[in-house]
C-alpha cells in the first residue's frame, strides 16, 4: 500500500538557482506525481510563509505541498 501525493520538483529554472546557491520561490517548481511507499520521518518546513511537508526517504528527502497536519492525517 501507498500514498498517492503531489511532490514538488525542481525545473530547468529552479535547477541553475539551486545550483548557483540562489534563493527561489517554491512555487516555482514544478509538481508532480509520486508514489510514496514508505518514509522514515517528516516536519513542516515553510517556504515565503506557506507551509510544506518535508519528508526523508534513506538519505534524501522530498516536499510535499500538503501541511504536516494534512500529511499526518493522511497516513493516519
Amino acid at each position: 500500500m501507498g500514498y498517492l501525493i503531489n511532490i514538488l520538483y525542481h525545473n530547468a529554472t529552479t535547477k541553475e538557482f539551486k545550483e548557483l546557491d540562489l534563493d527561489y520561490d517554491w512555487r516555482e517548481l514544478d509538481v508532480v506525481p509520486f508514489l510514496l511507499l514508505n518514509f522514515h520521518g517528516a516536519h513542516p518546513v515553510w517556504n515565503n510563509e506557506i507551509e510544506y511537508t518535508e519528508i526523508y526517504i534513506g538519505g534524501s528527502s522530498i516536499i510535499t505541498l500538503m501541511t504536516f497536519e494534512e500529511f499526518q492525517n493522511l497516513i493516519q
